[in-house]
């Protein structure tokens, strides 16, 4: 064989090689397995790792999914073909042993949720919500001190639990059904806008003090502006599938993020007012004079002010060049149409101080510039943040502060 054959034969196994690695191949994926024992019924875990190829980064990562099997007395419990629809991937993302259930019991999802019982020497299957459009979810309403607890997203993943569920008594599926887990009794509403006034429920918000009513957050287009939206706190009792809303106004409640409200704000501007034969019905309070306002941080780690004029941009600026004692050649304005910004260094940490004159906000953010240096920026940008909120609870620079 020559020696240009050879070469070719070479450079053939090469493209290959790389094909298949472009693909995500991997010869013997990694596997762990593991038996978890909740009589009568026994989960059969297996943890299967396989590479696969990111094209936006150019990378092979490791992926790892969790597998389940769900047993009744050593047979293969098989789910109805409608646990796999509109699924990405077919078979059990996620099953939970509920501990406070009165009988064995198991909740088995994908984006359609079973809870699986025993009756008569077998499995019994019971369907308790789908969601076609997203992912199913699970939220305890009463974990955090007879409030709501996290909202968790049933996602495909590596689970390294014991898939023990507990800590709480009434459990929200996929915000359609609640179960009751000392009777396992089931409760499903509709979430509908004629209920509701025309409102979009979208978050869990609290819960009442008899244990039939959950608040959520809620919004619709406004009818004078439709690209602005308008909110409102929805309430649904679940018992009765009846709902009523409390519409708000979110410069006078101070709620810069409407999908940030939890209890502590609600509990500030409304309470519970029993009625009779033991209810409650939720209702605004008289509050004379708003609370101050403060900064409040994004999901993306930046700090904000809002609603407030172009004047703050100057004054959280120059606070912050006093704070950190910078030299004038450590701040560099800049301007790009309705953006206005400062970016100082401090540390080898740059920071932009942002006002974007159409949102009314001002914002401290990380510059792209602190690759590799993130948690610096983020631990530096909260330590301004949390001292300027300290100013601000004095009552210097309330007048700043405009309205949504």
């Amino acid at each position: 064989m020559s020696i240009k054959t050879n070469f070719e034969h070479i450079l053939l196994f090469i493209s290959l090689s790389c094909f298949l690695i472009f693909l995500g191949c991997k010869r013997i994926p990694a596997t762990q397995s593991e038996t978890l024992h909740y009589p009568p019924f026994h989960i059969e875990k297996t943890n299967v790792t396989a590479k696969q190829y990111k094209p936006n980064e150019g990378t092979m990562s490791e992926i790892t999914r969790t597998k389940y099997k769900i047993m009744y007395k050593d047979q293969l419990i098989t789910f109805p073909d409608a646990l796999d629809a509109n699924a990405d991937v077919s078979g059990i993302w996620k099953t939970y042993f509920l501990a406070d259930a009165p009988v064995p019991a198991l909740l088995v999802a994908s984006k359609y949720v079973y809870i699986v019982t025993e009756e008569n020497q077998s499995p019994l299957i019971t369907p308790i919500a789908n969601n076609f459009s997203n992912y199913a979810s699970i939220q305890w309403l009463d974990a955090d001190n007879g409030q709501p607890g996290p909202k968790t997203q049933i996602l495909i993943g590596e689970d390294s639990t014991d898939c023990v569920l507990k800590g709480g008594n009434f459990l929200l599926i996929n915000e359609t059904t609640v179960v009751r887990m000392k009777d396992l009794e089931l409760f499903h509403f509709i979430h509908n806008t004629d209920l509701s006034e025309g409102y979009t429920a979208y978050q869990v918000v609290g819960f009442s003090p008899d244990h039939s009513q959950i608040v959520f957050m809620g919004s619709k287009s406004d009818e004078l502006t439709p690209t602005q939206f308008i909110h409102a706190l929805i309430v649904y009792d679940f018992q009765t599938n009846e709902a009523y809303t409390l519409p708000f106004d979110k410069t006078q409640m101070r709620l810069h993020l409407p999908y940030k409200a939890d209890v502590h704000w609600m509990n500030t501007y409304f309470n519970w007012q029993p009625i009779d034969s033991g209810q409650y019905r939720l209702t605004e309070k008289e509050i004379s004079q708003s609370p101050g306002w403060e900064g409040y941080y994004t999901e993306n780690s930046s700090y904000e002010l809002a609603p407030v004029s172009k004047e703050m941009h100057a004054t959280l600026a120059r606070f912050i060049i006093e704070h950190l004692q910078l030299e004038q050649d450590a701040v560099e304005a800049k301007a790009f149409g309705n953006l206005e910004k400062f970016t100082i260094t401090y540390q080898n940490i740059v920071l932009d101080i942002s006002y974007v004159n159409e949102l009314n906000t001002v914002s401290v953010s990380s510059s792209f510039m602190n690759k590799g240096n993130e948690e610096s920026a983020q631990a530096l940008i909260h330590e301004l943040g949390d001292a300027f909120n300290e100013i601000l609870r004095k009552g210097d620079y309330q007048s700043l502060f405009t309205s949504y």
